[in-house]
């Protein structure tokens, strides 16, 4: 005789006893974490590091140029790698009056430093030179008698 017929209670019982068993083990789990969070991390620009600084020329007239002595210094407390300045006219004080910006160059507009460029230690300073010039045109130029050029530099 089977269980079941002899003691069907028990043999219910333990039906269900098994079934629990089998139902909690297969419901049994876990739960995994993970999170989120935010730092920072900060690399400083060795650009900001160079103090550039240019003489300014005067007596600019048509068809007469100037030279401008140019000095690149590093100002941080380590070495600086220096590839090239870049110089470029960014206006006139006289642009209101009818003098053009574009009367005025400068050249070279680039200047490098080498084929790989230079390291320049603390507190060290490397020089170069550019011409500022007014070009001559076909019209009146009056308007920039008195004018300041406004120059701009770039070392990197």
């Amino acid at each position: 005789m089977s269980l079941i017929k002899r003691n069907p209670r028990r043999a219910a019982i333990g039906a269900t006893i098994l079934v629990l068993a089998l139902a909690g083990g297969g419901a049994f789990a876990y739960f995994t974490t993970s999170g989120t969070g935010t730092g920072e991390a900060t690399v400083s620009n060795p650009s900001n590091s160079l103090e550039v600084t240019g003489v300014p020329v005067s007596a600019l007239a048509p068809g007469v140029g100037k030279t401008s002595k140019i000095t690149i210094k590093n100002t941080s407390e380590g070495t600086v790698h220096l590839g090239s300045l870049q110089v470029s006219i960014t206006g006139n004080s006289q642009s209101g009056t009818g003098c053009k910006t574009s009367w005025f160059k400068v050249s070279p507009e680039t200047t490098t430093f080498g084929p790989t460029g230079v390291e320049l230690a603390a507190l060290e300073s490397k020089t170069a030179e550019v011409e500022v010039s007014m070009v001559n045109v076909e019209e009146s130029q009056n308007a920039c008698k008195g004018a300041t050029v406004n120059l701009h530099y770039s070392a990197e």
